[in-house]
């Protein structure tokens, strides 16, 4: 994972490691999370000011609130599961266009 993003400029740090300290209190500061869930990878992305949950599981994103991301971040933590901040410059172009995906 951190190989593949690092051939787009972006970071993979553990977020509770040193590097990533202030995600930890301010986790809507950042951009994106990678998240480990027993055995399942998903990321949470902030796009154009709002969170997202991008989990495969779920038929369209999901919305979460700056104060559930933090909350949401919080009770993830724990056995079998890894939090991971994406840091760098992200791509500024989205779709335009809107289908039934959301």
């Amino acid at each position: 994972m951190k190989r593949a993003l690092e051939v787009w400029d972006l970071q993979f740090i553990p977020m509770y490691s040193q590097a990533a300290a202030g995600s930890q209190s301010k986790p809507e500061l950042e951009t994106a999370f990678i998240c480990h869930f027993q055995n399942h990878w998903f990321c949470i992305r902030n796009v154009d000011g709002e969170w997202y949950n991008f989990d495969s599981l779920y038929p369209a994103p999901e919305y979460l609130s700056q104060f559930f991301l933090s909350d949401y971040l919080d009770n993830m933590r724990g056995p079998g599961s890894n939090i991971y901040v994406v840091r760098g410059t992200f791509p500024r172009d989205w779709p335009t266009d809107k289908n039934d995906f959301g």
